[in-house]
């Protein structure tokens, strides 16, 4: 069973904010627009379908567990506008 690891007090923090757009680690509440945008990436970068409920589950998973994934949202007036996903 994996170890649900806390949100570190970092992640609340903006890496780089201007005027209008705001670069920060995703959060919970941002999973749902993450799974629909990675959706239509699949398809439209590698012509894959894929389920958006399967999708959600492997974001939400990525954001609550650090050992798992991240997620960077860009984000401009208050919604997301583009997101990049990695792991350590």
């Amino acid at each position: 069973m994996t170890k649900r690891i806390p949100i570190p007090l970092y992640k609340h923090f903006a890496f780089l904010q201007g005027d209008d757009m705001k670069i920060r680690v995703a959060l919970p509440e941002d999973a749902e627009k993450i799974a629909a945008n990675n959706v239509l990436l699949a398809r439209e970068s590698e012509g894959k379908n894929i389920e958006y409920e399967t999708a959600l589950r492997g974001v939400r998973e990525a954001i609550d567990y650090e050992n798992k994934g991240f997620y960077i949202v860009a984000e401009e007036n208050g919604e997301i506008m583009g997101q990049a996903n990695g792991n350590i």
